[in-house]
């Protein structure tokens, strides 16, 4: 499976590196040019440097043909947005967003849930709209 993470901190960079020896084609996005140190020099996988929700980093990642995207990051800010860019704009199946504040994944739960339920094909049924 194609995967890209963003951020490789403590968290981002033990789930690269675990995904990459399980075979995955992982693509790591991280502003710090460390990155590729913490991956270490077993990393089979990609590094991309730069913004995890900038447009032409999410590109030079591959967003477009990901099958999952991780947001990793230590600000939910940040995975917040990544997350639904990734979803909404990229329509990746697959998104995790790594949440510290409480509030913040309650708001982003609601949001993920409510915009499903506002397509009800998704359930197999049909809209009363249509």
């Amino acid at each position: 499976m194609k995967i890209i993470i963003m951020g490789c901190g403590r968290v981002g960079s033990q789930a690269s590196q675990l995904l990459a020896k399980l075979g995955h084609d992982v693509t790591v996005i991280d502003h710090d040019n460390n990155a590729p140190a913490r991956l270490g020099p077993d990393f089979k996988g990609k590094v991309v440097p730069g913004v995890g929700f900038d447009r032409n980093v999410l590109l030079a990642a591959g967003i477009e043909t990901t099958e999952a995207f991780v947001a990793a990051s230590s600000s939910d800010n940040a995975n917040i947005i990544a997350a639904r860019i990734a979803r909404n704009i990229f329509r990746v199946p697959r998104v995790i967003a790594r949440l510290y504040d409480r509030l913040s994944l309650i708001q982003t739960w609601t949001y993920f849930m409510s915009s499903r339920m506002e397509e009800p094909r998704w359930f197999g049924l049909k809209s009363r709209h249509a």
